[in-house]
């Protein structure tokens, strides 16, 4: 064929394609049961008419939130932090409005060196956060801000492929998980903090190296602290640390869960573990001696609802055997493109408060900040991509029922830009190919975000600090009205 009768063949294709959109009914039509729908000649020259956002613009008002310290005069800075808590979109809401719900995490973090403890923070999500994208870069701060080392809580065998380790596991031994088409249940609950353990039924060990690569971040490029947690459920249970060239064992008799842990002179980039005995191992922690582990527990697929599968007892005890101090809790996604109706999204804010009762139950010393689900676009019935129209009203319902019940909130859809701005971060080169998810650099962006406001917040308690509380309450309800 000619080369003008192929171009003539596409126009008039495409000819025959706008009359056929022009004139195709708005509803639709529907044939033997089945609805077929066109989309609108604007929708298809729009690409949707979809919303466009500028992440340059976003990115200035980042940078404007460590700026607090240009302003001299004390009521200037107040107004300052007001504006922040006043902005939902980049900050944090806080409960009842609470600007000291932080107080008591930050002063743990800055404590922990002097009492040469690990306070932990529980990252818990979806696939977003798998591969410890999100995590590191708030990891990352905190260590640099407190003190710290090493990726913190990891699995004793792990299936995902983790930027901060590289581990494997050999042995007797059996995996179960609360989520995921290919794992064995457990009907009693005994999964541990990370919804998740092993079973060692004789001898195995675990292989854990820190990464090496440039790109990371220096604090967890080694650890000097080794922690195993686990359920001895055969009253004789030996584990083994092997680092630098030596093995030191230690034995625990006391049935339950517990944990043993090794501190070492000199910081490592491997270490290995060898469990003998009848045991559950819930997680080995590797860390500093002392400062901020963070710790990435992701589980793909998952909606959130794996905390009320884990039995309450033994969750607390592990937390208190962890020191936690912070809990992030990042669901949502999964469940959106279901949620259609009011009274589904309702239902979903439901079952997330439930586990958010559980973790106030079960670690009462923890704060907790639900993290909502980020933009996510598909094809829509007009043409073109676009936000799946449920996902506004699951974000206010979920934010609705966190502040309702102690927790904080920050809300990803909103950070990025609202509606629509998945395909602007796809364009980009920060969201996936599926629309859905963030590329490794988008994840890297959002945790930024993340890790901004945390900083900002950390700020703020640093200005508090110079006053005594009650004069900084008169300060505050003074000039923050006259803003």
């Amino acid at each position: 064929m000619k080369s003008y009768k192929t171009v003539l063949f596409l126009v008039t294709v495409i000819a025959v394609l706008g009359v056929v959109c022009l004139l195709f009914p708005k509803d639709g039509i529907t044939i033997a049961g089945i609805k077929l729908r066109m989309p609108s000649i604007s929708a298809v020259l729009a690409g949707g008419n979809q919303q466009e956002v500028d992440i340059e613009k976003i990115d200035k008002r980042r940078c404007t939130r460590a700026e607090a310290a240009t302003y001299a005069k004390v009521k200037d800075k107040v107004r300052y932090y007001a504006d922040f808590f006043s902005d939902s979109t980049m900050g944090f809401a806080l409960p009842d409005g609470d600007i000291h719900f932080f107080d008591d995490f930050f002063a743990r973090a800055e404590n922990a060196a002097a009492e040469g403890k690990v306070v932990r923070i529980l990252h818990y999500g979806d696939s977003q956060i798998e591969m410890d994208r999100m995590s590191d870069e708030l990891r990352a701060y905190m260590q640099a801000t407190f003190g710290g080392a090493g990726a913190g809580l990891l699995p004793f065998s792990q299936t995902i492929p983790c930027t901060s380790v590289s581990q494997y596991a050999t042995g007797d031994f059996t995996r179960y998980a609360s989520y995921g088409d290919s794992t064995v249940s457990r009907n009693h609950g005994h999964y541990g903090p990370m919804a998740k353990c092993c079973r060692v039924n004789s001898t195995a060990s675990a292989t854990i190296n820190a990464t090496k690569s440039d790109t990371r971040d220096e604090h967890l490029k080694s650890f000097s602290k080794v922690t195993v947690l686990f359920d001895n459920l055969s009253g004789n249970v030996a584990v083994s640390l092997t680092a630098n060239g030596t093995t030191d064992q230690q034995v625990s008799t006391e049935m339950g869960v517990g944990s043993l842990s090794w501190k070492l002179d000199t910081a490592v980039t491997s270490a290995r573990v060898t469990v003998q005995g009848v045991a559950d191992v819930y997680g080995i922690m590797v860390d500093g001696d002392y400062g901020v582990s963070v710790d990435n527990i992701s589980m793909r697929g998952a909606s959130g609802h794996q905390i009320q599968m884990i039995d309450s007892a033994l969750l607390a005890r592990s937390f208190a055997e962890m020191n936690v101090g912070l809990i992030l809790y990042q669901y949502g996604g999964n469940s959106v493109p279901y949620l259609h109706g009011k009274g589904n999204q309702e239902h979903y804010a439901k079952e997330m408060q439930r586990q958010l009762r559980i973790l106030h139950h079960t670690c009462p010393d923890a704060k907790i900040i639900f993290i909502g689900p980020a933009d996510m676009c598909r094809n829509s019935e007009t043409g073109g991509l676009q936000t799946y129209p449920q996902l506004p009203g699951v974000i206010h319902e979920l934010k609705t029922m966190a502040l309702d019940n102690e927790t904080a909130f920050w809300s990803m859809y909103d950070v990025m830009g609202g509606s629509g701005s998945m395909n602007t971060w796809v364009k980009n080169g920060l969201g996936g190919a599926d629309y859905l998810h963030f590329s490794e650099k988008g994840a890297r962006k959002m945790a930024g975000y993340l890790v901004d406001a945390f900083r900002t917040m950390y700020e703020f308690y640093l200005f508090k600090k110079d006053f005594a509380p009650e004069k900084f309450d008169k300060i505050w309800k003074e000039y923050s009205k006259q803003r």
